[in-house]
């Protein structure tokens, strides 16, 4: 996103103010003034003062300062979100076109005072709204930075609603199934920060991580009790794997075909369901990396077909985190688990059992506001 204010810098008019408080700090041992505190030398060193303010003024005035947006053609050329609406009823264009009046509001208020202390000859008065105005355009760049990085957590925030109305629909969820008492409760803490204290503060910050972390784990509590059902994980489709299954460490066969793979080393005795064993990868090698930039987390339930062998040769979306990328992902990554077949019997049998593989962010770099 380019940069909403656009301000030239302004070294002369620092090195020359930077002057003016040098020669007034010194006024008691200039050749001038020999006597400290004599009212003329004080009244020509207010006469200097005044005069390079008003060269420096003079300066601003004719330098390109004002604020060079377009809030209604630029704002959506920006964000293809533009549109969003917070819990304030507010789009980006409704925050951006107040602060582009308020700055302009805001330097036309200090201008005025600088021309009516210049008027009257205030010395000190002009210094300090000339310092205000040679500093207006920071502040509206620290402005700038905070709207937008208020509206690209509002952007988050919008993807993990619709995060949550897609894992409804695609665990076949009422649509308007609401949410546990956690979300609500850190939905109204922000709505009362951002009412507060507006998107200039950052007090609104840890309310919206709050609400972001409740809504990920809201969602992820439904994906496994839906993904752990028998009766789902009978009705889902399942996708054979499509890479052989690797042979159990201390089993006879190296490399099987997916239907006829390694044999558990231990002796059946007790029944018992299938169990993963071996090496477990690391899921994040997995994670797929617009995910990851994006800052999608989530949980995925599968339902696996294990056969007698331990491989699991089919497996199937009983639990969606909501993100076509995630399930994928997860489908690629359990075919790199073994398991311990299960026991009935006494027999090593074939079974159906659900595996959760959850996607998260660990590091604090990789989350996005």
């Amino acid at each position: 996103m380019s940069r909403l204010i656009q301000v030239r810098p302004y070294a002369t008019a620092s090195i020359l103010a930077a002057a003016i408080v040098l020669l007034v700090g010194y006024a008691g041992a200039s050749p001038l003034n020999p006597m400290p505190g004599n009212k003329e030398f004080a009244a020509r060193a207010d006469a200097i003062q005044l005069m390079m303010i008003r060269n420096n003024f003079n300066m601003l005035q004719s330098a390109e300062t004002d604020i060079s947006i377009d809030v209604d053609t630029d704002v959506p050329a920006m964000s293809n979100d533009a549109t969003i609406t917070d819990v304030r009823g507010r789009t980006l264009q409704d925050d951006l076109r107040d602060f582009v009046t308020s700055e302009k509001q805001h330097r036309a208020d200090i201008t005025r005072a600088l021309e009516w202390a210049l008027e009257f000859n205030d010395a000190a008065e002009a210094q300090y709204q000339f310092s205000e105005l040679t500093n207006i355009g920071e502040n509206a760049r620290a402005h700038e930075v905070a709207i937008l990085n208020y509206w690209q957590s509002m952007r988050t925030l919008d993807r993990e609603r619709r995060l949550w109305n897609r894992a409804l629909t695609k665990n076949h969820l009422p649509p308007d199934m609401v949410h546990g008492e956690m979300v609500t409760r850190s939905e109204l803490q922000f709505r009362h920060a951002i009412i507060q204290d507006t998107p200039l503060k950052d007090t609104w910050r840890s309310a919206y991580k709050e609400w972001i972390a409740a809504l990920i784990a809201d969602r992820n509590t439904i994906v496994r009790r839906v993904g752990t059902s028998k009766q789902r994980m009978q009705e889902i489709e399942y996708h054979s794997r499509e890479t052989p299954c690797h042979a159990m460490e201390g089993s006879k066969s190296t490399l099987a075909s997916a239907n006829n793979t390694h044999q558990s080393s231990t002796t059946p005795h007790a029944d018992a369901p299938a169990k993963v064993t071996g090496p477990i990868p690391d899921v994040d090698a997995y994670y797929p990396e617009q995910s990851k930039h994006e800052g999608v987390e989530g949980v995925v339930v599968l339902a696996m077909k294990i056969n007698e062998y331990g491989c699991p040769i089919s497996a199937g979306v009983s639990g969606s985190s909501g993100s076509d990328e995630l399930d994928a992902a997860a489908l690629k990554f359990v075919e790199m688990i073994n398991y311990d077949p299960a026991v009935a019997k006494g027999e090593f049998v074939a079974s159906t059992q659900p595996l959760a593989i959850s996607f998260r962010l660990t590091k604090a770099s990789d989350k996005k506001n």
